[in-house]
């Protein structure tokens, strides 16, 4: 038993955040237009201060959402994209969330805070790792009704901060604010970052967290469903 004891003792003083990790949330902060989300195996319409948990699915038609992950992370899914949270957790030092971009565009805002921010977005081709910035990445597996952002190429852009990009096909980059990664089906290359980006960019300025004492209201609401649908006997 002692040795059970002081086994459990070292791996908690070990690895802290494998036992502490609280469960976050995604909130829908603005949606315009057709958007759908899949959680739980069903599909619903997204709507504003609709609250969804990790492996929620999002996908826009015409419209497009700004999702709020976690307390300090905001999203826009622009239109026909298709996304999925992979992951959406905090511990007592850093802040997690894990989107994968099926397809489409994603700009995003990621805001600092007492903790390390750790955004990371997976397309087919790559995956950036942000902490604290904002920036946009594309990649269209498939090829898109004529849209507002039709013309964002594939690649990542940085607006503020950096974006650290591990590619597919083995080149990695650490992409800095005014600057452009862009895919041309084979790598990506490092440019700096064209004048119609900056402009398409500066809509990120507006992307705001709601209040903390919200956040954790709808979160705690949302985690206290979740739990009684989960212990809910099965008939």
């Amino acid at each position: 038993m002692i040795r059970k004891i002081f086994f459990f003792s070292c791996f908690l003083f070990l690895f802290p955040q494998i036992i502490f990790a609280d469960e976050e949330v995604a909130i829908a902060l603005f949606v315009s237009g057709k958007v759908q989300f899949i959680q739980g195996g069903k599909t619903n319409s997204l709507k504003k201060n609709i609250v969804l948990t990790k492996m929620a699915k999002v996908e826009t038609g015409e419209g497009k959402a700004d999702l709020q992950l976690g307390s300090n992370a905001v999203i826009r899914i622009a239109p026909f994209t298709k996304i999925e949270i992979a992951e959406l957790y905090s511990d007592g030092s850093k802040n997690t969330a894990k989107v994968t971009l099926v397809s489409g565009k994603l700009f995003a805002n990621v805001q600092k805070s007492n903790k390390k921010e750790d955004l990371q977005v997976s397309s087919a081709s790559y995956t950036a790792g942000v902490r604290g910035t904002q920036f946009v990445i594309s990649e269209e597996t498939n090829k898109s009704p004529r849209n507002e952002d039709s013309e964002i190429p594939d690649g990542v852009f940085v607006n503020e901060g950096q974006v650290a990009v591990d590619s597919t096909s083995g080149n990695n980059l650490n992409v800095q604010a005014g600057e452009q990664a862009s895919w041309n089906g084979k790598e990506l290359l490092l440019e700096p970052l064209k004048e119609f980006m900056k402009e398409k960019m500066k809509i990120i300025q507006n992307f705001k967290t709601i209040k903390a004492e919200n956040y954790q209201m709808l979160k705690d609401q949302k985690l206290k469903n979740k739990e009684l649908l989960e212990n809910f006997p099965k008939s």
